[in-house]
């Protein structure tokens, strides 16, 4: 069997582009345990799956179990071929998480090694494919040969799988998932097995394809209930190798005792239930009040200085007491929720839409601390969790309750490539409705969280003898530099200062902020002179505003870019205290003056990729050039 046929060129450019849209983390785990849970889906004769991922740190490989139905011969191209799919039953689309039969092609064609072995009704077959991230080679040979067909040895059914990727490691993964919990929760160090099983088990159930938020709801009847198993295999050959492959925020894991052994968890394929996780706390970590209704929050709003959480778990028809008036009962003194016929008839295409949702508000720390929950609102596909959010279009100064309110709204649609984009309609549609509960939300958000979370004192205090010692310290170039500022940037906010301390002192002009936000994806909006004077003319255009981000260090945004949170074709200019960016990645970054560039006023750089490029502004080399340039 050919891979690419008579179309080559064609089908490699259209390989190219999907792996483009695929992330390292969904090429490296997500598209393989999608394909387990539909193969349990799939089969008639269990009741119950079981799916095993055994992720090889120190080697670099994946292995992906299931007892599913098992890959029949004839299915063989549909893994390895583009396009194919033997997934078209309408009536399992709501229960199968994957359609177009793409996804896994994206881990297929950037692997050192792809391997499948698989037990099915007619017997058994093997197949291992050897560097197919070398399909744009001209040498590269497509003609790969189907499976031999053998007789099976035994009555199981089951599929495994078993890849190394050539260009994202199992290393990268943890990197990239423990830096990013680590971050969101406030979080310094991990320092056992069972917190980073914690950590991987918010991971799966709440970002992959094992978070199925409508078994979660208990709406998905005809669902199979599956049970996964995750081992973190410490599997690096030599105890050297062992001890320098660090991660950040975890280095217990690189301990010399820890060498060879395997951290392991189990837990069931659904959404994280975070009423299951706040039930299993000691009673001195729950909250004052539990509420499991919204109603009973409006009618019997609690006293505001005590800590409470409300969790529900809505339907279709319960959905629609967000779009209801509260009213006061003046005969009981009661809120009440009243049905809003305008907002229901408004918003009744969305309403067709909605499988069900899943609500957890509360104080935000609280939330991060106990129940490991960096709140978020999202919206689910027939129960597939994605990385699409909820705008709340809003001008009453509430986004603050965003951090106090998880919401995750399930709707019956169809994702797009790359499992990044719904229909732009039903897009619109659920943002419309999100926006028009928003003031519900925050009315609910301000009765449960109350004014305990801002009266709670803060965990972090300055340690003041300290920093002043190292304003004291003889190196600090700072001290008498004739800014405000007066120690080196050490966070991103220093970062900020610093630069509109050169602004207003004159130091660097031709700067026009227009607004600066952290909610927003870039940091700043600015008009950018590049006359002499650095004066902005009368007469601008919207199209002249630049957009601008503020980071510590260059090589932050450079991972920004390859996580996808930010995108360097939307970039106008980077201000940054340090250039540290190694030029290990495919980014370039390299002088304006060396390309003929003109600079932007204070620019001495830019990070190109392919024809998309930004200038960048690096403040230390700014006020403290090098005797070289």
């Amino acid at each position: 069997m050919k891979l690419f046929g008579l179309q080559a060129d064609y089908v490699k450019m259209l390989i190219k582009d999907t792996i483009e849209t695929y992330s390292g983390q969904w090429r490296l785990i997500h598209e393989a345990i999608q394909n387990s849970h539909d193969a349990i889906q799939l089969h008639d004769g269990i009741s119950q799956g079981k799916i095993t991922i055994d992720l090889h740190i120190g080697t670099n490989k994946v292995v992906v179990i299931d007892n599913g139905k098992g890959i029949p011969v004839e299915e063989f191209p549909t893994v390895f071929t583009l396009g194919g799919t033997a997934k078209g039953d309408p009536n399992m689309r709501k229960i199968l998480k994957g359609s177009q039969g793409v996804g896994i092609k994206a881990t297929v064609f950037t692997s050192e090694f792809f391997e499948v072995e698989t037990n099915c009704a007619d017997g058994k077959w093997s197949k291992r494919i050897e560097g197919c991230w070398k399909f744009q080679e001209p040498d590269f040979n497509d003609d790969i040969g189907g499976p031999k067909l053998q007789e099976s040895d035994s009555p199981r059914f089951f599929t495994k799988v078993s890849y190394s990727l050539y260009n994202y490691s199992v290393h990268d993964f943890f990197r990239e998932i423990i830096s990013d919990y680590c971050s969101e929760l406030d979080i310094e160090e991990i320092h056992s097995g069972k917190k980073l099983c914690d950590l991987l088990e918010i991971y799966f159930r709440t970002q992959t394809y094992l978070g199925c938020v409508q078994a979660l709801l208990g709406i998905g009847e005809k669902i199979k209930p599956i049970r996964t198993r995750v081992n973190v295999i410490l599997d690096y050959p030599t105890l050297e190798e062992h001890r320098i492959n660090k991660i950040p925020h975890c280095a217990f894991l690189s301990e010399e005792v820890n060498h060879g052994k395997t951290i392991s968890r189990e837990f069931p394929v659904t959404y994280a239930d975070f009423k299951e996780i706040y039930m299993s706390l000691k009673k001195s970590d729950k909250a004052d009040r539990f509420f499991e209704h919204l109603s009973a929050v409006i009618e019997n709003p609690p006293d505001r200085s005590i800590k409470k959480i409300l969790i529900q778990k809505l339907t279709k028809e319960q959905s629609k007491l967000f779009l209801s008036k509260i009213k006061l009962d003046r005969n009981t003194g009661k809120l009440l929720l009243i049905e809003d016929q305008k907002k229901l008839e408004k918003h009744k295409k969305v309403l067709e839409r909605i499988n069900g949702i899943y609500l957890l508000i509360g104080p935000s720390r609280y939330l991060k601390k106990f129940l490991h929950l960096s709140t978020k609102q999202l919206i689910s596909i027939n129960g597939l969790p994605t990385n699409i959010g909820l705008n709340p279009v809003t001008s009453s100064g509430k986004l603050g309750y965003l951090l106090n309110i998880h919401f995750i709204m399930d709707l019956d649609t169809t994702l797009g490539y790359g499992k990044r984009n719904i229909p732009s309609v039903v897009k619109g549609q659920a943002d419309a409705f999100f926006a028009d509960i928003f003031s519900l939300l925050t009315r609910l958000s301000s009765f449960v969280v109350g004014e305990r979370e801002s009266l709670e004192p803060p965990e972090d205090l300055w340690d003041k003898e300290k920093e002043y010692e190292v304003y004291k310290a003889p190196d600090n170039t700072f001290r008498n530099i004739g800014l405000p500022l007066k120690l080196p940037p050490r966070e991103e906010q220093d970062v900020i200062c610093l630069f509109h301390e050169l602004l207003s002192s004159g130091k660097l002009k031709g700067y026009y902020p227009f607004r600066a936000s952290i909610n927003r994806t870039y940091d700043a909006l600015m008009y950018v002179s590049k006359s002499e004077d650095g004066e902005m003319p009368a007469k601008i255009s919207w199209r002249d505003l630049n957009f601008v981000e503020f980071k510590l260090r260059l090589s932050e945004i450079i991972e920004d870019f390859e996580n996808e949170r930010k995108s360097l074709r939307d970039l106008d200019l980077l201000v940054v205290w340090e250039d540290d960016y190694e030029g290990d990645k495919e980014y370039t970054v390299s002088s304006l003056e060396r390309d003929g560039i003109e600079p932007l006023p204070g620019a001495q750089k830019r990070i190109r990729l392919a024809t998309q490029s930004c200038q960048v502004i690096v403040l230390k080399d700014l006020l403290f050039p090098s005797e070289e340039s």
